[in-house]
């Protein structure tokens, strides 16, 4: 898949506040990506390479002011004076960009594989000249990007989308696009702890799923029950008590 697609994706986002309206067209990108595409596109979509609680890329401002000057043949004080009109680096990159110096010979064509593949290998690098390379590897995504893709690909690496996509919306464009309940998408993704994964399952209609070890479920917190012992116990189906002094009670995994 072209990563232009997915950039229209985040134009169309961006333009409206409606939640519904935010669904629907999710739901619809979803319901067209082939079984290959869709785990990256729905984890693209909400604007991250990682599910929740997964790795960061751990990549500052200043990495990338760098990245823009180096791909775009700007100066460090355009890129600075590009970032202070603009409030945001993203919509810096794409104004550079619409008037850069250079041009890339033997430029590739931006990918969703080579975006989603490029920015997951930003938490494993370490080591001497681990920011060089770091700094190569997303100028050969802005290299190769139209000024409205390089936009979404440094958001996407600063984490910092403004497309309003929240979990909730995801859970309920994945029902809507494979004919699933909303309920039991959730559930799923309560126990995966990964949309990407729910959306390849909620396409086969396979939406069994077990706790497996070494994958940590999804935390969930607790809910008030009422104003007494009696009224909480009776407002579950099952309800269990124990004794709590002070501090959290978690699950590690």
């Amino acid at each position: 898949m072209r990563y232009n697609s997915i950039a229209q994706l985040y134009r169309e986002l961006e333009s409206t506040t409606k939640k519904l309206e935010k669904t629907g067209m999710l739901a619809d990108f979803y319901s067209k990506c082939r079984n290959e595409e869709l785990y990256e596109a729905v984890v693209l979509s909400m604007g991250v390479v990682y599910p929740r609680g997964g790795k960061e890329l751990g990549i500052a401002g200043e990495m990338i002011k760098r990245v823009i000057a180096k791909v775009t043949g700007a100066s460090g004080k355009e890129v600075v004076t590009a970032f202070k009109n603009t409030g945001d680096l993203g919509s810096a990159v794409e104004k550079l960009m619409n008037k850069r110096r250079q041009k890339t010979l033997g430029k590739k064509e931006l990918t969703v594989d080579l975006v989603f593949d490029n920015l997951r290998k930003l938490p494993e690098i370490s080591g001497t000249g681990s920011q060089e390379k770091k700094v190569n590897l997303i100028a050969e995504l802005l290299s190769s990007a139209a000024p409205e893709e390089a936009k979404y690909v440094v958001r996407t690496v600063l984490g910092q989308m403004r497309i309003g996509v929240a979990a909730g919306l995801v859970r309920d464009a994945i029902a809507k696009a494979f004919s699933q309940d909303k309920k039991e998408i959730e559930h799923m993704y309560n126990v995966i702890g990964d949309y990407g994964h729910v959306a390849e399952k909620a396409k086969k209609g396979k939406l069994s799923t077990e706790i497996e070890l070494g994958r940590p479920v999804h935390v969930m917190l607790a809910d008030r029950g009422g104003d007494d012992i009696e009224e909480a116990v009776k407002s579950f189906e099952n309800a269990a008590v124990e004794i709590k002094f002070d501090g959290f009670r978690v699950q590690i995994h």
